[in-house]
């Protein structure tokens, strides 16, 4: 069964709770194992909005990653996720990071889902991933790209806003 890494994020509402709801659904369909602290991230792309409380899941499914991602989009509009413009505020944002050791490029239209890419494709330029990442395996080899410590050393990665949070990361 390989192993998933799944990149959380939330700035609207109670984000919190939000991301804790989504880990006990996703539950249902991967087998959740480890998880990073919580961050306050500044938002790229588009930065005013408020800031993003964001998180790093790993675990272990049988899916595929286009399943994997069809059953993530589903349970972002089931939390609450209101269709706004791209890189936008947004209630729940779940992106399938990694999935075992493959490098996968589906891009035909399913439904709402237009293209899966794994590894996740935008993983090198945002350090709200990233930092999590390194929770988890800071010597974990992103396909194609290096290290996350490598990654993490970027000068434009460091240049990032971002704030660990004090509490404790959630345990499965």
């Amino acid at each position: 069964m390989p192993k998933c890494f799944f990149g959380l994020g939330s700035n609207q509402g109670d984000s919190q709770a939000i991301l804790i709801q989504a880990l006990e659904e996703m539950s249902r369909y991967v087998r959740l194992t480890r998880c990073s602290f919580f961050y306050e991230t500044q938002p790229l792309y588009i930065t005013q909005q408020p800031f993003f409380l964001n998180l790093v899941i790993e675990g272990f499914s049988e899916d595929s990653p286009v399943a994997l991602v069809q059953k993530c989009k589903e349970l972002e509009q089931q939390l609450g996720r209101i269709p706004r413009q791209r890189n936008g505020p947004r209630e729940l944002d779940i992106d399938l990071l990694l999935h075992g050791e493959w490098q996968y490029s589906f891009n035909h239209s399913l439904g709402q889902l237009h293209a899966v890419q794994v590894p996740h494709p935008r993983i090198s330029e945002r350090r709200f991933v990233l930092d999590p990442l390194a929770d988890l395996d800071p010597s974990l080899w992103i396909p194609g790209q290096g290290t996350v410590n490598d990654l993490l050393a970027q000068p434009d990665i460091q240049a990032q806003a971002i704030r660990r949070l004090t509490h404790a990361p959630i345990s499965f």
